[in-house]
């Protein structure tokens, strides 16, 4: 799935993991919900391709949980650029 060998490359999940970057980029840090419906906008994809690519994304050190700044008893983790 990282590297399809019968598949066109833009269902790689190297592919797909460019639009989640696109979104932090663009918006800063943003919950999990917020980056999916962004990514959604550019690219259709499932939620299940989506988390691969939040994993290889947070796996490689491309991604990290955003400082918690609320004392809110449910606190919603946002996700950042590690650039």
């Amino acid at each position: 799935m990282l590297l399809p060998r019968n598949v066109s490359p833009d269902e790689c999940i190297y592919y797909r993991a460019t639009f989640v970057i696109k979104a932090l980029l663009d918006n800063g840090a943003m919950t999990v919900a917020g980056i999916f419906y962004e990514v959604n906008k550019r690219c259709r994809m499932s939620f299940f391709v989506f988390a691969m690519c939040l994993d290889w994304l947070y796996l490689t050190g491309c991604i990290r949980y955003a400082a918690d700044d609320s004392s809110k008893s449910v606190c919603i983790r946002k996700l950042e650029l590690c650039i």
